[in-house]
């Protein structure tokens, strides 16, 4: 009897890795143009709208032991990060996410830096107050060497927060 229960365990336990390991892909290095989890307070450097004292120790399924806790109301974006010139290509934004507060939601763009054009970009919305991993659905598509720049926007007219872990930028195929 105990050897079925063990057996049982180790099955669900396969399952579940499994499950989890199936709803974010792995990282490939030579693709991913931008990657963190907010573990330390170097991981924040570059990012405008953010201090260390928004790494909260919250963090996603499977993640580490930090998040970005990000913040917002009437100011848009609440915070932005620019990453360095990029080569032409189609480029995705992936990350796990969750709301601070129920009937708020948060976006995450992905677009060219220069430009102030949203029709130009790729996004995924946060609306849930548990942790769920986000991907753009469509990919952003950069015709000749520019910089990429992420923005947080998160409540408006309302306060709202945010938690964002496992941040990722990926050249497609």
């Amino acid at each position: 009897m105990n050897k079925i229960k063990l057996i049982f365990a180790v099955m669900v336990v396969v399952v579940i890795n499994a499950c989890q390991n199936s709803s974010q892909p792995e990282s490939d290095a030579n693709n991913t143009v931008y990657s963190t989890s907010f573990e330390k307070e170097s991981d924040i450097s570059g990012w405008s709208g953010v201090s260390k004292e928004n790494l909260t120790n919250i963090s996603c399924p499977g993640g580490k032991h930090f998040s970005l806790n990000i913040s917002g109301g009437c100011v848009q974006p609440a915070a932005s990060y620019e990453i360095p010139v990029v080569q032409s290509g189609k480029y995705k934004l992936s990350f796990w996410a969750k709301m601070g507060q129920t009937s708020q939601s948060a976006i995450l763009y992905l677009k060219q830096a220069e430009s102030s054009s949203f029709p130009d970009s790729v996004y995924a919305q946060v609306t849930d107050t548990t942790w769920k991993y986000y991907e753009t659905r469509k990919s952003l598509n950069i015709n000749s060497p520019s910089k990429l720049k992420i923005e947080v926007i998160v409540g408006g007219i309302k306060f709202a927060n945010v938690f964002i872990d496992n941040l990722m930028v990926m050249k497609t195929k």
